[in-house]
């Protein structure tokens, strides 16, 4: 080999060796600067700062090394990247191959006339005022002929919602019924036909259930639904229902809400059952005063854009880089336990959880019933066996036994099919029926 070959051979591993640091040399910049979120702890520190400045010192390294030794450290480079894309890749797959969507957002739209109105989820309007006084929904529209998708052969269900705005057959409210359930899309059936939700299937083997749970409910929201609808029933028993999201990021979003945080003091009421005549039909206002806005975005029409300094620095609960979570091989990460901290895990608000469940305990008590606290495992640990979000399970399980509450936790039931996914309709929303 010339001289003037090895040069040119020479600089060209060089400046392959320099592209390989420049990931790890800005992701620790990306770091440093928001060391709010990525310094908040001894192993956030270590994951997002030490392997970032170790890889970059090492690159510095090879740059200065002898040809031989950046040829081959390229080489190792390159095949174990692909190596993790590939994975990533596979990771990917597993996460989607059990979604069977049978019908896309603008079809469902398109059907939404003939068949009946989208769902609308309390969260989707927060609050309305009649007459000056603030009410915050924890249903749906009531009496509302209301389509959702499902795991049915044309791909959507359709119900008419009850009195209060939940998904029941009116008539239960009607009757004596000793069980009452709380909690989110779970309880309310996501991606289930109305008589195939695990509450439907739970009432053929038990007697009725009245169903209060609804999308995006959390832990104060429960509360909130036990005492504006369940406590006047006189159930035998609650049925709470936990997903981990409730205090990853519910919790801490409902104590927010100035009209849902008053419920952690023993005796407030909305006087939502007596003032629903009102309330529903200015929720029905509001969502049609909304609807377009709404259509855009379930038929993904809508742009997603950060501005220089959004991308530049994040705050918890924003975090830009996951917007390409492929690229920077978020699951593959998952997997190896390399994410920790960060905006999207904050510390479980484990104080405030007890708080809400003693309340909810008491006003149990209150009408001679007691409450089962039921464990639902996420779609991430079971299929991907993720556990970098284990915290959120461990508070919540602690919380529920101090307080001497009867615990069933579904997740060994959930670990022993051979294919967990069997249980799952829409496996990358996370949702998992039976």
């Amino acid at each position: 080999m010339s001289e003037r070959h090895f040069q040119k051979t020479s600089h060209w591993a060089r400046a392959v060796v320099a592209c390989i640091s420049m990931p790890p040399l800005l992701f620790l910049i990306w770091a440093l600067v928001n060391h709010h979120i990525y310094m908040s702890s001894i192993k956030t520190t270590t994951i997002y700062i030490g392997i970032p400045l170790i890889s970059s010192f090492i690159c510095i390294i090879i740059f200065f090394s002898s040809y031989n030794l950046q040829k081959y450290f390229s080489i190792i480079c390159f095949s174990v990247l692909s190596a993790c894309y590939s994975f990533e890749f596979y990771l990917y797959n597993l996460e989607t191959s059990s979604v069977t969507l049978k019908v896309s957002a603008p079809a469902l739209i398109e059907r939404e006339a003939k068949n009946g109105d989208p769902i609308v989820p309390p969260y989707a309007i927060d609050k309305v005022t009649i007459q000056g006084r603030s009410f915050s929904p924890l249903g749906g529209i009531p009496n509302r002929r209301t389509i959702v998708y499902a795991d049915t052969s044309d791909g959507f269900d359709v119900y008419v919602a009850d009195r209060y705005g939940f998904r029941n057959d009116d008539q239960l409210w009607d009757r004596a019924v000793a069980v009452v359930a709380v909690g989110d899309s779970f309880t309310f059936g996501s991606s289930a036909a109305s008589n195939e939700s695990f509450v439907a299937v739970l009432s053929k083997s038990i007697g009725p259930v009245i169903n209060l749970g609804f999308g995006g409910n959390g832990p104060l929201s429960a509360l909130a639904t036990l005492v504006e609808y369940g406590a006047a029933l006189n159930p035998r028993l609650v049925l709470w229902f936990y997903y981990p999201n409730d205090l990853e990021q519910d919790l801490s979003f409902e104590y927010r809400n100035d009209i849902l945080v008053k419920y952690l003091n023993s005796g407030f009421q909305q006087e939502l059952a007596q003032n629903m005549a009102a309330i529903g039909p200015e929720m029905e206002r509001h969502f049609w005063a909304n609807y377009e806005a709404w259509k855009a975005r379930q038929s993904r029409e809508e742009e997603i854009a950060y501005d220089l300094v959004a991308w530049f620095e994040t705050g918890v609960g924003h975090n830009p880089l996951n917007a390409i979570s492929g690229l920077t091989l978020r699951r593959t990460r998952k997997v190896l336990g390399l994410i920790e901290g960060g905006g999207d895990w904050p510390e479980p608000p484990r104080s405030l959880f007890h708080d809400v469940l003693q309340e909810a305990k008491q006003l149990a008590a209150s009408v001679e019933s007691r409450i089962v606290f039921v464990y639902l495992p996420s779609w991430s640990e079971i299929i991907m066996g993720d556990e970098t979000k284990a915290r959120y399970r461990d508070a919540a399980l602690d919380v529920a036994k101090n307080l001497q509450l009867p615990v069933i936790n579904l997740r060994p039931a959930f670990l022993q099919p051979s294919d967990p996914r069997s249980l799952g309709q829409i496996a990358n929303l996370g949702i998992m029926d039976a």
